[in-house]
């Protein structure tokens, strides 16, 4: 397999001239061999590294679809849209910083859950 990664110009029979080709070969291997080298991999200590970086992004990306609403724009127009998300990234850096001002650790139970229902029965 050839795979193109400059720019070229496309010949007769749909085949791609360029100055800069890569030659990729596929590796046969079966599900089960991969499936279990990735596994193997996902217990050492370089991909827990890695991995803790994205699981920290998500967390955060998380945090701010959950509390902001803002996995879709309000409004239309570049402007208005970058000032919606400057607004929530505020609110979260606030939402973030009200523990360590205060000392408190954030809160992770649900408002729900902290209500003794048992008196209203």
């Amino acid at each position: 397999m050839v795979v193109a990664s400059g720019t070229g110009e496309f010949l007769p029979g749909g085949t791609l001239r360029s100055l800069d080709l890569t030659e990729l070969t596929p590796i046969a291997r079966s599900p089960t061999t991969t499936l279990a080298d990735a596994r193997a991999w996902q217990t050492t200590g370089e991909w827990k590294t890695i991995y803790a970086a994205r699981a920290g992004v998500e967390g955060a990306m998380r945090q701010t679809t959950h509390v902001t609403g803002i996995r879709t724009a309000r409004y239309r127009g570049l402007p208005k849209t970058t000032l919606e998300h400057v607004i929530a990234a505020t609110a979260i850096n606030i939402i973030r910083l009200d523990p360590y001002w205060t000392g408190r650790p954030l809160d992770r139970i649900r408002q729900l859950a902290r209500l003794d229902f048992t008196t209203a029965a």
